[in-house]
């Protein structure tokens, strides 16, 4: 569920939640009560993409369980939906733009409410990427060849979101194997973006190294339609074993993938 402590002004609650993931972390002291025990969090981050800005679709998110949510805004209009208030689920932006993304657009949606924003690099100004922006995530493809995988972990970004771009069918191992090399390559934590994501895959996408799954919905999507879709997940997500990520972490250790030079061939156009 969503992350329900506060947090300190320039820092992301989604980047804070992702980076959290599967942790033990100490039980809470309450006024006049005894501490409770320590828990460890669900191994998966559970996020909601949706394909329009609309006030009963992030409300049927939130209300699902969602741990934030995702709406696509540009730099021609400044979202005025669903800002989030105390400790409900945290809004967040995909960037869309006819032109190129400027620094002036992601203050401009930060003053908006937007907690995080996910920006592909190829569509924004190098002066976006600055250590001293909180909340800025890279946006990438999954066709991006492995040499772009490497060049993307030196980025000035606090997180990565890998979107499968394939619309039909399940997961496949190629595409774990795509992802499990993309986020041992980059830096930071790892959110899934895709449409095709099933109960069944989650626990590969925690073996992968995976933080968070957002759900792409489609155009058109109705409010009983993002409610049960996310109602199941977020069923499915908190019944995975807690110590799921340990077990892989230990197994992969804690450095990143190192990929010889030379020995994956490239992706092609």
């Amino acid at each position: 569920m969503a992350d329900d402590s506060s947090h300190m002004d320039g820092t992301s609650r989604l980047l804070e939640l992702l980076r959290r993931v599967g942790r033990e972390e100490p039980g809470a002291i309450g006024f006049g009560r005894p501490r409770s025990g320590p828990t460890r969090r669900p191994a998966l981050a559970l996020v909601a993409a949706l394909p329009v800005a609309a006030d009963a679709s992030i409300q049927a998110a939130r209300a699902s369980g969602a741990d934030a949510v995702f709406i696509p805004v540009s730099a021609e209009s400044v979202p005025t939906a669903g800002a989030a208030e105390g400790r409900a689920s945290p809004l967040c932006g995909i960037a869309v733009a006819q032109r190129p993304i400027t620094p002036a657009d992601l203050d401009r949606w930060q003053t908006a409410g937007m907690d995080a924003v996910a920006v592909q690099p190829g569509a924004a100004l190098a002066a976006c990427f600055s250590s001293r922006r909180p909340g800025l995530l890279a946006l990438l493809d999954q066709h991006l060849p492995f040499d772009g995988l490497r060049a993307s972990a030196g980025l000035a970004v606090e997180g990565f979101v890998l979107h499968d771009t394939q619309e039909e069918g399940r997961l496949s191992g190629d595409d774990l194997l795509w992802l499990t090399l993309a986020a041992g390559l980059v830096r930071g934590p790892a959110l899934l973006l895709s449409s095709r994501i099933v109960a069944e895959d989650l626990e590969a996408l925690v073996a992968a190294g995976i933080n968070g799954i957002a759900i792409r919905f489609p155009d058109g999507s109705r409010e009983w339609h993002i409610r049960d879709t996310l109602a199941a997940l977020r069923t499915a997500v908190d019944g995975l074993d807690p110590h799921l990520r340990q077990g892989r972490r230990d197994r992969a250790g804690l450095g990143p993938v190192t990929i010889p030079a030379g020995s994956l061939q490239q992706g092609t156009e």
